[in-house]
């Protein structure tokens, strides 16, 4: 099962053969007798040119062809003080004496990081640590993970994973993840606002959540999950993605009923009539700079790895798409789950700070969902169109009420008209 090649270092003056014939041998040479021997035959070119070198110093070729391999992986460990020594043993994944069974080595061959071996490294901290089971590319993983199947030794090599059905490939099953843990965090918070009582909407509850909102707020993580390329990156089932989320939507729960200056929305009424002059500093001073900040890391990184048309063409299309149609209109409501929705879509490089600016306002967005519901951000007038498109009885007197008639009633197009939010203030 295991062998070890005892190969002497190239600087030792202690081996028979050198001292007695006088001839240096180049270790470099795959045909050195003192390399070749008791090497098997299809392991030989592997190692022939390795033996003596710092096996750390690979091209990436080399190393993509290493992590390649299936079965038969051989583990070069760390050089001793006056010896190289390579252990050769054939091995699989599945395998759970695997660890009992390596040898008395030093430590492993630290690889550099790859896409394939840097998540599973991050698992060994609480912080990162996954609730659902590790993290892997590998489809096998994914079978064992939802069918661990029998390790008898009648089944096959790989514990009778083979023998699986491929449930959840590796990006579906970290978008599930994501589902769960989302899905996790509105039901947190929402049962925190209704314990402590804090400001909320009394008529919603998690009936209306699910009947009204449910298919809304899953295309809203798709969207979040491919355009924040959270495909990319490690699973979210930790407390790295978790505890901010949880403790940002907390904490706006708590300034929004406590500190009553901030209890204004982002509408054009209210903006131009309502705001107190701690709300501007908070925005002026707070929120945009903010923004303005991480947005700035994000282009400069991305110009950095050479993604800077790609970026911008991201940010033109979201302005274009979820900001430029509502923006002149007097219904245009910014609910803060939409914002913080829209910002944490470009929190997509995988860094600890955007995943952390990403994670904060995904925090707004599910406080906004848990607290409120998901209101659409044309408020009324889309209610209005609704409710006529589709002949409600209710509507039925108003079949020919219209959205100036709407928004005349409401006071928002006496704004900037003569008396201002007076005449608003009248009208309403």
């Amino acid at each position: 099962m295991m062998e070890m090649i005892d190969i002497p270092d190239r600087n030792s003056n202690n081996s028979t053969n050198s001292n007695n014939n006088n001839t240096n041998y180049n270790h470099s040479d795959p045909k050195d007798p003192t390399e070749t021997e008791n090497i098997e035959d299809d392991h030989h070119n592997y190692f022939g040119d390795r033996v003596g070198m710092n096996p750390f110093e690979m091209d990436d070729d080399q190393q993509e062809e290493e992590e390649d391999e299936e079965e038969g992986r051989s583990l070069l460990l760390q050089f001793g003080s006056d010896h190289n020594y390579i252990y050769n043993y054939n091995y699989t994944d599945s395998d759970p004496d695997r660890s009992s069974r390596l040898g008395p080595f030093r430590r492993k061959r630290n690889r550099p990081n790859s896409s394939k071996t840097n998540n599973n490294n991050n698992n060994c901290n609480l912080w990162q640590r996954h609730w659902m089971g590790q993290d892997s590319d590998e489809p096998w993983m994914i079978l064992k993970w939802f069918h661990h199947g029998n390790n008898d030794d009648s089944d096959s090599d790989d514990g009778g994973s083979s023998s699986s059905i491929l449930v959840l490939d590796a990006t579906t099953l970290k978008f599930f993840k994501f589902v769960m843990m989302a899905t996790g965090c509105l039901l947190v918070v929402h049962a925190y606002v209704w314990t402590v009582h804090d400001k909320r909407d009394v008529s919603y509850g998690i009936h209306e959540m699910v009947l009204y909102d449910s298919n809304l707020i899953i295309l809203d993580w798709t969207v979040l999950f491919v355009m924040g390329r959270m495909y990319q990156q490690a699973a979210v089932d930790t407390l790295e993605f978790v505890l901010p989320v949880l403790i940002s939507a907390i904490l706006q729960s708590v300034l929004a009923t406590h500190v009553s200056s901030l209890q204004h929305s982002v509408t054009p009424a209210e903006v131009a009539c309502e705001w107190t002059w701690q709300m501007w500093v908070l925005v002026l001073l707070g929120v945009i700079p903010l923004i303005l900040l991480i947005g700035g890391a994000h282009v400069w990184t991305a110009y950095r790895r050479g993604m800077a048309i790609q970026k911008t063409i991201e940010l033109m299309a979201t302005f274009v798409v979820f900001l430029a149609p509502y923006m002149g209109s007097a219904f245009f409501h910014l609910h803060h789950w939409y914002y913080g929705w829209l910002v944490a879509l470009h929190c997509n490089v995988d860094t600890w700070w955007s995943r952390l600016s990403r994670n904060v306002f995904f925090g707004v967005y599910v406080n906004g969902v848990a607290i409120f519901g998901r209101d659409p951000i044309m408020t009324c007038a889309l209610s209005l169109y609704q409710s006529q498109n589709q002949g409600c009885v209710y509507i039925a007197e108003y079949v020919n009420y219209t959205l100036p008639q709407l928004a005349h009633d409401s006071g928002m197009d006496v704004i900037a008209a003569e008396g201002g939010c007076d005449a608003a203030t009248q009208t309403t």
